[in-house]
């Protein structure tokens, strides 16, 4: 075959090989360089320090704990980030370009010269691309200045309103209740000073029956202090081990319950022992007791007497203007 005729015949089979589907090499891909993303190795952010989790909140905080958690593969990069802070939508606290070599937590503690007022924050944290990449919220809480319960010249009217001295907390007596003075008579009463010397209320149980002679209702001052951190569980719990002691020493029957319920924005528990009593023995008898009051002034109420809602009479004689 002449040289003409052999190249002409290669190249025929070359033709044939590319239309019926002859595998050709494709070109090797070029290399990727496309930068990583901070917000693909997030895990979760969570505050820390002196924040209250269970009421997501900070008191009177002077610091704000911030982390945010990356994932492990983050730990082998250096990382560049900024935040933004703001309290009720206000500019609190800032920084940018913050390096982050090989790790996989941000720690951003924020420090401010007094404890912050009370109101919404929200930090947000940005890539260095300025793209947010996380955020979060909580509230803050700043005690007001302290308030003075003054009792002097203090009266209390039964059929009026009144103001639980040091508080917001307006109170009304049931009308199952009377005021009295007997208890200056009683001797048990009088030889107590803890009792005596704090009272603010004294009231009767309205009934003409014997049997609940001795049924009423006090409000003591406590004195001064946070009701969050009053050891309420602790004192109401020695309140109804003292009944539960009495009823059996009688050998009555009762039953306990415990009543949660919200007041001027303080979670409140009221415990109560309730009588079961035997025939012609009267009606059932409900002992109450509770504590209520703010973040610098605290008070016990006590009720007694043969009413199925004596709790409910008792947490629904007090209110706090709505602000």
């Amino acid at each position: 075959m002449s040289l003409r005729n052999k190249l002409v015949a290669g190249l025929c089979v070359l033709c044939v090989a590319v239309f019926t589907g002859c595998p050709l090499k494709e070109p090797d891909p070029e290399p990727s360089f496309d930068k990583l993303q901070l917000s693909k190795f997030i895990d979760h952010g969570s505050f820390g320090g002196s924040y209250d989790e269970e009421k997501g909140r900070y008191k009177d905080a002077w610091q704000i704990n911030y982390d945010l958690e990356l994932i492990p593969d983050a730990a082998y990069k250096v990382w560049k980030y900024s935040y933004v802070a703001t309290l009720n939508g206000e500019i609190i606290a800032s920084e940018s370009e913050i390096d982050a070599p090989y790790t996989s937590v941000f720690r951003i503690e924020m420090t401010f010269a007094e404890p912050l007022e009370t109101g919404h924050f929200v930090i947000t944290i940005y890539d260095d691309e300025g793209n947010a990449v996380n955020s979060g919220e909580c509230e803050i809480y700043k005690t007001p200045p302290a308030t003075v319960a003054d009792f002097s010249d203090y009266e209390i009217n039964s059929s009026d309103s009144f103001e639980l001295p040091g508080t917001e907390i307006n109170f009304t007596l049931p009308d199952c209740f009377s005021l009295s003075d007997s208890y200056l008579e009683d001797e048990t009463f009088r030889s107590n000073p803890e009792i005596s010397n704090t009272l603010l209320l004294y009231a009767t149980f309205n009934s003409e029956d014997e049997l609940y002679a001795n049924c009423g209702m006090m409000i003591n001052y406590v004195g001064k202090g946070d009701l969050e951190e009053y050891n309420v569980e602790d004192q109401l719990g020695l309140a109804t081990r003292q009944r539960r002691e009495r009823y059996e020493a009688f050998g009555l029957e009762y039953t306990e319950d415990t009543t949660t319920f919200e007041l001027g924005g303080y979670e409140c528990m009221a415990v109560s022992t309730t009588t079961v009593p035997g025939p012609d023995q009267g009606e059932p008898v409900t002992a109450v007791s509770l504590f209520v009051g703010d973040y610098d002034t605290i008070y016990l109420i006590t009720a007694m007497g043969p009413q199925d809602d004596l709790v409910q009479k008792v947490i629904q004689s007090m209110s706090v203007p709505e602000t």
